[in-house]
């Protein structure tokens, strides 16, 4: 059996916007969410966390479902060919 890969919902990303204002680790997080710590540490590395020595991590849910919705649409790369307007 293949492993299907899906993107973080919008419920996903609430859950770890909650569980991190808690207090809980990456892994623990990963475990609930039923996703690979890898994931969830990605997650919020790409999108919205800030950490200063003297703030807790923080993270805001809407603001990376809308980051991550911008990220899918950029391209990666430039395209090699380029098709002509006729």
């Amino acid at each position: 059996m293949e492993k299907q890969y899906n993107h973080l919902q919008t419920e996903d990303r609430a859950g770890i916007m909650l569980m991190l204002s808690e207090g809980h680790g990456i892994r623990h997080i990963a475990h609930h969410l039923n996703r690979s710590p890898s994931s969830i540490s990605r997650e919020i590395r790409r999108h919205g966390v800030t950490r200063t020595d003297e703030a807790p991590l923080r993270y805001d849910a809407s603001a990376a479902g809308r980051s991550a919705h911008a990220r899918r649409l950029k391209p990666r790369r430039p395209r090699k060919l380029v098709l002509e307007s006729e």
